[in-house]
């Protein structure tokens, strides 16, 4: 039995938050979106009946996420009928971790006990910030407040595994600002914390005040000219992350997400995502939602009206279909597992790809642990705390040259795999 997990996209939101590039409207009315969930309870359907001709394996779901959009925003019955539809269509494990992605603001006490009995059990929750003033700035519909009653209320609903995201870098914000929002949020005791730089992207508010600078233009919004933080700046507040989390019992898997330390090491790591950091397969449903079966990559069409008009049809929704070759898969098997702290085992590569790691890389391993980003810890290979400041950098050295790929392919073809050095 293969492992599958599962996406559902959730487009609706209160409001657009101010650097919100994703897949999203707000104001939607309440009968639209009613026909978007009757379109992805059909693709659903065909979606299961579909996996068998793009792979051989016999899956099993074992884990579910409720993305966005703020999914939190519907109501908790079309989140119900959802998960009726992928229990009946896949099989489902009884120990599967089902995440949904929740608002401050936009949940009540009730709410949060239905979807607790509905079997979601584990939240993401969007705090951002626990100051105020980075809140309005970020165009975020909620308070330090509201997050407080959230927070609570989930707890008080059952929710014991509760994962949290925290954003740096944010306009204005210093090293210590951006302390005081984690000791703030590390005493309500998350087990799991997302702390991630805000970027600016082009189509967004943010990209009209920002563009590709760190001083603010003037704005229609009426925000204040604050500058964005210095990239020293910003590097210390990731390394003054990882520090304080570390010593309030929390560990760094992967660049940007922290666990709650447990005598089960991997508990509170987040399964779902661990899914895409490892290659693993996966289904995603709803507009623009991307999938990987077998090697094979596909995202649905990114118009609500086109999606809605498909009618769940996969030959409709399904575009930019890429069957990755030999070189896409080992180049992502090298930003991907850099990315984890465990980093990357040679035996385990050796095993996906036929090809002995040193062979194919060894000159540009030498070179980067000679200059101190990447390092060996317990036989793996490992971004060091210097490697990960510069992390594009280092990531970009593991493209391969097109003959480089081509080579490892007939020599995997031929049973005799011998690879080539990087030059």
């Amino acid at each position: 039995m293969k492992e599958l997990a599962l996406y559902v996209h959730v487009p609706f939101c209160v409001r657009k938050c101010y650097y919100c590039d994703f897949l999203s409207f707000a104001e939607i009315p309440a009968e639209d979106r009613t026909v978007y969930f009757d379109a992805m309870m059909k693709e659903m359907g065909e979606a299961a009946a579909a996996l068998p001709k793009q792979s051989n394996a016999q899956y099993e779901v074992t884990s579910i996420y409720f993305g966005g959009g703020t999914p939190s925003s519907v109501d908790p019955y079309q989140i119900a009928r959802l998960l009726h539809q992928m229990q009946d269509y896949y099989r489902v494990s009884r120990d599967a971790e089902i995440t949904l992605e929740v608002n401050p603001g936009t949940v009540t006490l009730p709410k949060l006990q239905e979807y607790y009995k509905l079997g979601i059990n584990r939240l993401s929750i969007g705090a951002q910030s626990m100051m105020n003033h980075d809140l309005m700035h970020l165009g975020r519909a909620h308070s330090v407040a509201d997050f407080y009653e959230a927070y609570r209320n989930a707890r008080t609903a059952g929710f014991r595994n509760i994962s949290v995201d925290v954003m740096m870098g944010l306009p204005g914000q210093t090293v210590g600002e951006h302390l005081e929002s984690l000791r703030e949020l590390a005493e309500f005791h998350p087990e799991h914390i997302s702390a991630y730089s805000l970027t600016v992207e082009e189509g967004t508010p943010y990209y009209e005040i920002y563009g590709t600078g760190r001083e603010a233009a003037d704005n229609i919004l009426g925000l204040s000219k604050l500058p964005l933080p210095e990239e020293e700046a910003e590097r210390a507040m990731y390394h003054a992350t990882v520090n304080f989390l570390v010593s309030m019992g929390y560990h760094r898997y992967e660049i940007s997400n922290f666990a709650k330390n447990d005598a089960e090491p991997e508990r509170y790591e987040s399964r779902h995502n661990k899914v895409y950091w490892t290659r693993g397969d996966y289904l995603g449903f709803g507009i623009g939602a991307s999938s990987m079966i077998a090697n094979e990559r596909f995202s649905n069409v990114r118009n609500l009206a086109d999606y809605i008009e498909a009618q769940g049809d996969t030959k409709k929704l399904r575009k930019d279909v890429t069957k990755l070759d030999l070189k896409a898969q080992i180049e992502e098997y090298m930003f991907l597992g850099l990315r984890m702290a465990k980093g990357i085992l040679p035996e385990a590569f050796e095993e996906t790809f036929d090809v002995s790691l040193s062979d194919l890389y060894g000159e540009v391993i030498d070179a980067l642990v000679s200059e101190g980003t990447l390092a060996w810890e317990d036989g793996a290979l490992q971004l060091t705390a210097k490697g990960i400041d510069v992390s594009n950098r280092v990531l970009s050295y593991f493209l391969l040259e097109d003959e480089e790929a081509e080579e490892t392919e007939e020599e995997d073809a031929a049973g005799e795999p011998k690879g080539k050095e990087q030059t």
